[in-house]
């Protein structure tokens, strides 16, 4: 297998700086539709936490996804979803427009809620994977000790 050209992930970034990053973690609170989401920043470990119902339904999260006429407003729920009450998304992008860098948001979701399309976060009617942030999702605890366990990452 050849070598991965890294030259091609630097230069993806402004002025080859790494992006802004969170590890954030969701977890079932054992009410139903209710979850722990915790925000955790990379290089400075502030933790930010909060309890957040889920507006998504289990049909636009298992079939309706796929339809475009469907993909905006399910991503806009999602958007809210990850930013709760104290607009912990909305923050970490206006940080990083501020800092005219990346964000890349490393996403471990517990097992209920593990193949929702994250991919599809929107807000104002316009999706931001790409454009504004980078999602990296944490498949697995295998190796893991915790939110932020650079060894869990894929």
């Amino acid at each position: 297998m050849g070598s991965f050209p890294i030259d091609c992930i630097e230069n993806k970034y402004k002025g080859g700086e790494m992006p802004v990053s969170y590890y954030i973690s969701i977890e079932p609170t054992g009410k139903e539709n209710l979850f722990h989401i915790i925000w955790q920043h990379s290089e400075t470990n502030t933790v930010n936490s909060f309890d957040q119902e889920a507006e998504i339904t289990p049909d636009e999260a298992q079939r309706l996804w796929q339809y475009s006429q469907h993909q905006t407003s399910i991503g806009e729920k999602l958007f809210r979803f990850l930013d709760g009450d104290s607009r912990c998304l909305l923050r970490a992008l206006d940080e990083t427009h501020q800092q005219a860098e990346s964000l890349q948001l490393n996403l471990h979701a517990c097992n209920q809620i593990v193949d929702w399309p994250f991919e599809l976060l929107a807000e104002s009617n316009k999706f931001v994977l790409l454009d504004r942030l980078h999602l990296v999702r944490q498949v697995s605890d295998w190796g893991s000790s915790g939110i932020g366990s650079r060894q869990s990452e894929i």
